[in-house]
């Protein structure tokens, strides 16, 4: 069995965000705790990242053969609630995540296969969202789009 095209894809994201390392130049060491589509975290997970598959559109009606694809993904990312500072941390992991996506992307392309791209990632941008009473984090969703031809023959 093959891997999708979507899968690899997911598989690269997370590569990337796993390489966000203060050592390495970033700001926080968020790659330590990446995660796929976890609810819950700890506080000894913060920063984490956590990569959400948001669904995909199709652009076009294609019975059969390649059809386009638009895979959507969202990012979150968490930071220990911090009354003085968490809006700032928050805003230096955002940068972070997208130095770390579109490091070593010539114009985008996510995956390539014999010089070719494959699949292009684009930004879509990044929703905040209210802590709740008695959370731990603060946290902020960044939103890409993974474009991809997949062939619908059997």
């Amino acid at each position: 069995m093959t891997t999708s095209i979507a899968e690899r894809a997911l598989c690269v994201i997370e590569s990337k965000l796993k390489a966000i390392r203060q050592e390495d130049g970033y700001s926080n060491s968020a790659g330590l705790n990446v995660f796929r589509s976890r609810r819950n975290l700890d506080p000894d997970d913060l920063p984490a990242a956590v990569l959400w598959d948001l669904g995909e559109q199709t652009t076009g009606d294609a019975p059969v053969g390649d059809v386009e694809i638009n895979l959507s993904i969202g990012v979150e990312i968490h930071a220990a609630m911090n009354e003085d500072d968490t809006g700032s941390t928050i805003e230096a992991i955002k940068r972070d995540v997208k130095r770390a996506i579109y490091r070593d992307n010539k114009y985008g392309a996510l995956i390539c296969e014999g010089g070719r791209p494959v699949a292009i990632v684009g930004y879509n941008g990044a929703q905040l969202f209210p802590r709740q009473d008695g959370a731990i984090s603060e946290s902020i969703t960044l939103k890409f789009t993974i474009r991809f031809k997949e062939s619908l023959d059997a």
